[in-house]
């Protein structure tokens, strides 16, 4: 099963999943695993090879669309279909049960508190979050204006979404519908961070693989709006950033803008910038910085 395993391997590794140390999947199971693509460490990555070995799907969960990667030249035996078809009811019926979890847990919740470790070291308001025991929770919320999943953050930074629930078009909106730009970016911390800076509604879409579904329901819906992708630095980021803004009349801006500042200050998002260097410096790059989609 070595050879099937390379293939799986080569075809998530160019949706810049990686992992630490050799992937062990059994077949007919369907398996999670820690998502180690700088950036989105909170995320898990789903594998479900058929049985019969020659098929294979994976994704981001909840947010990146299930691919297929033929394994063998061997077409899908009934086996599998059937078998897949199962999982996916499956999921569907645990999604919807999550979701009904994610309200309850959310009315549990009380004002987050100022001086939260996350978000003093973010240097943050308690703005579009709550807080549960130690932990801050933001929603995740559907174009219907439902809450479809929660996102848990602890006081040193790991984020887990409520188990089960589909995130996939999911975001956290931040700022007040009606302004003439909508931002999208990737976490709450970074969304809450250009919105300081700009006033504009900033959409935390919590992944880059998830922006460019959160972006096209967003351009359905506001035919009309300058639509801006502030994105995270790295291969993945980027990538995703681009694919959200074409087509849709988009702009694309890259996060931080000088390889000097990466370096020196590890630097990776837009927040980081606002840490390292101010407000006014972030309001800087927001408005100087943009590239037209093509």
């Amino acid at each position: 099963m070595s050879a099937p395993l390379d293939v799986l391997h080569e075809a998530m590794a160019a949706d810049g999943i990686v992992f630490d140390g050799s992937l062990n999947v059994e077949a007919d199971t369907y398996q999670r695993f820690p998502c180690l693509t700088k950036g989105d460490r909170n995320l898990d990555v789903w594998v479900y090879i058929y049985p019969s070995l020659r098929w294979a799907k994976y994704g981001v969960f909840g947010m990146l669309e299930a691919k297929s990667v033929r394994l063998s030249d061997v077409p899908l035996t009934r086996q599998d279909r059937i078998r897949m078809y199962t999982i996916q009811h499956e999921r569907r019926i645990a999604a919807l049960n999550a979701r009904n979890r994610a309200v309850a847990i959310w009315d549990r919740c009380e004002a987050a508190d100022p001086a939260h470790p996350y978000l003093v070291r973010k240097q943050l308001p308690p703005w579009y979050c709550a807080q549960l025991g130690r932990d801050l929770v933001t929603g995740v919320y559907g174009m219907d204006g439902q809450i479809m999943s929660l996102q848990r953050i602890t006081p040193d930074g790991k984020k887990q979404f409520l188990s089960g629930a589909h995130t996939k078009g999911g975001f956290l909106p931040i700022g007040k519908p009606g302004t003439p730009t909508i931002r999208f970016c990737e976490g709450f911390a970074t969304g809450l961070s250009i919105h300081l800076a700009t006033d504009d509604l900033t959409i935390a879409c919590y992944s880059a693989y998830n922006l460019p579904a959160v972006v096209k329901s967003f351009r359905g819906a506001f035919p009309d709006k300058s639509l801006i992708i502030c994105s995270d630095r790295g291969r993945v980021g980027w990538s995703a950033a681009r694919s959200a803004a074409k087509g849709v009349g988009g702009v694309t801006i890259l996060s931080p803008l000088n390889p000097s500042d990466v370096r020196a200050f590890g630097i990776s998002d837009f927040n980081d910038v606002y840490v390292n260097f101010g407000m006014e410096a972030l309001a800087g790059q927001m408005y100087r910085h943009q590239w037209a989609s093509e």
